[in-house]
């Protein structure tokens, strides 16, 4: 069943059928957590103050932007449009949500050092006139 995840033909395949049964349902159960995500997501992204809000509202963009990409490649594999359906997509798409989550863990690392040096700015403009 899964032997030809393997094979270069099966990612580089420019018609390469419809999913398997048990992987579209993996991948309709993945875009329910996406919308899941994109709910609370809007709820978190509200909060206007906080050291975390940036971090929060890319989070929202994050999960806003791969809930439409996942639709849309599952619409594209399911009609069997040629190009749009092939797997690599599914590669590259992945990537793409590393690299992205990386960058907002990354964010999220300098954030207390953030909170350090306007605790020491405001402790400094405390003496000034």
């Amino acid at each position: 069943m899964y032997k030809n995840i393997f094979k270069l033909d099966y990612w580089t395949n420019f018609r390469p059928g419809s999913l398997e049964p048990r992987m579209q349902l993996y991948f309709i159960l993945f875009i329910l957590i996406l919308a899941i995500f994109v709910i609370l997501s809007i709820y978190l992204s509200q909060i206007k103050k906080g050291s975390y809000s940036k971090i929060w509202r890319r989070l929202h963009f994050f999960t806003v932007t791969n809930f439409v990409i996942s639709l849309l490649l599952l619409f594209f594999t399911y009609e069997n449009i040629r190009f749009f359906s092939a797997r690599f997509w599914f590669v590259l798409w992945v990537i793409g949500m590393i690299f992205w989550l990386i960058l907002i863990y990354k964010q999220s690392k300098q954030i207390p050092k953030l909170r350090e040096k306007r605790k020491k700015d405001e402790e400094f403009k405390k003496y000034l006139p």
